[in-house]
């Protein structure tokens, strides 16, 4: 099946769509998602999250390159899940906490 009739069953907002989509540009955004990502569980969530907002932009959106469309609907959601990631090992925004409270114990110290 082409994009032009994957692109229609979008429009009709017929479920094969995604089966459709999935089928024919899956393993291109696992490969997308996997050079950004290192867990296969988040690669396959981010595939699934790309295949649920290509479903609720299609339509009105009407992408003209539908493959390069999915690929950065994957990508952006990679990136966003990455930078989550990482704000969480840099602790989240608990840092300041934790050096105000090591502040209160060199100042009592001295």
């Amino acid at each position: 099946m082409d994009d032009e009739q994957i692109i229609e069953l979008f429009y009709l907002r017929r479920e094969e769509a995604i089966a459709e989509t999935e089928r024919k540009h899956g393993t291109v955004c696992r490969m997308t998602a996997g050079k950004i990502l290192d867990s296969h569980q988040d690669i396959e969530e981010c595939v699934n999250d790309a295949l649920m907002q290509a479903w609720n932009s299609i339509p009105p959106h009407c992408p003209s390159n539908f493959a390069a469309f999915l690929v950065t609907l994957t990508r952006n959601i990679a990136l966003n899940r990455w930078k989550h990631e990482q704000r969480i090992k840099r602790g989240g925004g608990q840092i300041s906490l934790v050096l105000d409270e090591l502040t209160d114990c060199v100042i009592r110290k001295i």
